[in-house]
């Protein structure tokens, strides 16, 4: 007979990597795969001329800084499911797939590919993206992160409703993903990582320990909030690779 003693012996937390998407992982050709979507489906007549235009005047006021990255989060997303408004689910499900392949070698930085294999062995990858999630499932057929969470569009009968369920772009929206992820799935501080290259991806740094958190951006500006925060700073041309692979073996040597 097997005895069980008194005791019960404490489960290792798991180790989590969080990835940021735009302008992190993905390149394209504006950086922002809800861009570049939107004019790839406008093209094709899957996307009102006039939305578009909205689309676009809002990045055009966020680069000049006129908007603030909050307001720009939560109304690119708002504009793009109006702009899906009486379009199929699975229709933009195919076309985001059509899109992805088209885009082929220039869809990514020359680090993104390598990071996700590097990283694949020791953490389990969760994606947190203000971008659709309607885009973003499709693309995730290369990636194959383990986890993809993001904005998210309201269906009716397997139709867009123009309305907007869920914003996962600005800052609060990630702080409050990641507390309550926190919460439900307590994890590996230690352990775990964070990649991101804005400020609304500042909750994604916050959930791990300082030296784990990778701030990928050519956005000079940040380097003194890294600094600050004892974050890593790398720029988009530096060695991304190389930097997250020295970590990585300090974190999980034999």
């Amino acid at each position: 007979m097997i005895r069980v003693s008194g005791w019960k012996q404490k489960v290792p937390e798991p180790c989590l990597s969080f990835f940021d998407f735009d302008n992190t992982l993905y390149k394209g050709t504006s950086r922002y795969i809800i861009l570049d979507f939107a004019t790839y489906l406008t093209t094709r007549n899957h996307f009102p001329a006039s939305q578009f235009e909205i689309l676009q005047k809002l990045f055009k006021s966020y680069f000049a800084g006129t908007l603030s990255r909050h307001d720009f989060g939560v109304r690119v997303v708002e504009a793009f499911y109006r702009g899906l408004e009486g379009y199929g689910e699975m229709e933009i499900h195919d076309l985001a797939l059509d899109f992805i392949q088209d885009q082929g070698e220039a869809t990514w930085f020359p680090h993104t590919l390598p990071l996700l294999k590097l990283v694949t062995p020791f953490v389990r990858s969760i994606l947190v993206s203000g971008s659709p999630v309607e885009i973003l499932e499709p693309v995730n057929q290369i990636l194959r992160l383990n986890e993809v969470h993001a904005s998210q569009g309201v269906t009716e009968n397997g139709v867009f409703s123009g309305e907007t369920r869920r914003e996962l772009a600005t800052a609060s929206a990630k702080q409050d993903f990641m507390v309550s992820l926190s919460r439900t799935r307590p994890f590996d501080v230690q352990r775990s990582m964070a990649f991101g290259d804005s400020e609304s991806d500042f909750p994604l740094f916050e959930a791990v320990a300082p030296d784990n958190a990778f701030l990928i951006t050519n956005q000079l500006k940040l380097k003194q909030v890294a600094d600050k925060n004892h974050w890593h700073f790398i720029l988009q041309e530096g060695p991304v690779v190389e930097t997250i692979q020295l970590r990585i073996g300090s974190l999980f040597q034999p």
